[in-house]
């Protein structure tokens, strides 16, 4: 019976003891700490960089479409300067052959003093040959070869010669105010004055004297004369 009861405190005891281990526990694993709501996940500056990106770089891109490339507008630029603006085409002759005007030999000639309308020397090209040629605005030309002896007058035989023509005799036409009165119309600076303009009027001219800079012809008296560029604006 003694043994018993000994057997009992013992088996209490242990398990007395092996509730208070049990209640030990163990301790749990830190917790990862919560990021603050303040500061961006890495997900969300992704996100924000990536819209950024898009934002700055969607605009830039249709923009480069849009332009020319340095070696487009280095094209056009050589285009331009390669362009001949001392020569127009004017279309091709009854033989086929191109009519090439050249606009820098087109000039009054001092034989227009006097007459009603200019006479002007110029040269052209048809197909490979070069041509000199005067014209009194009359509806014909002469071409010559040494510009002294010239050819028996002759109509246009195409649309080209007649454009040819038409350009000829407008291209130093230019239309001046006389301000500077009385303002003298002479045969030369020094020569005979063929008449005088007394009253402010507008004027046609024909082209600069080859010799006498500042002098325009202008037929104001009827026929062909010299006035002065002081006189007009």
């Amino acid at each position: 019976m003694k043994r018993q009861a000994i057997s009992l405190t013992a088996f209490l005891s242990l398990l007395v003891h092996g509730c208070s281990y049990s209640k030990i526990a163990t301790p749990p694993a830190p917790s990862t700490p919560v990021a603050s709501s303040s500061q961006p996940t890495d997900k969300s500056e992704k996100s924000v960089a990536s819209t950024k990106s898009e934002d700055s770089t969607q605009p830039t891109a249709s923009y480069k479409t849009e332009e020319s490339s340095p070696s487009q507008v280095k094209q056009r630029v050589s285009e331009e300067q390669n362009v001949d603006r001392t020569q127009e085409v004017m279309g091709n002759a009854s033989t086929g052959e191109k009519v090439t005007l050249m606009l820098d030999s087109i000039d009054i000639t001092l034989r227009s003093i006097g007459f009603e309308r200019p006479t002007y020397s110029f040269s052209y090209q048809i197909g490979a040959e070069k041509v000199n040629a005067v014209t009194s605005c009359n509806g014909e030309f002469q071409t010559t070869k040494d510009g002294t002896f010239y050819d028996n007058p002759v109509k246009p035989a195409s649309a080209a010669t007649q454009k040819m023509l038409d350009r000829v005799c407008t291209y130093r036409v230019k239309a001046f105010q006389v301000v500077n009165l009385p303002a003298s119309v002479k045969t030369e600076p020094q020569g005979k004055t063929l008449c005088t303009v007394q009253n402010a009027q507008s004027i046609t001219t024909f082209g600069q004297h080859q010799d006498y800079a500042g002098w325009f012809y202008t037929n104001v008296c009827g026929k062909i004369g010299l006035i002065n560029r002081a006189q007009i604006q």
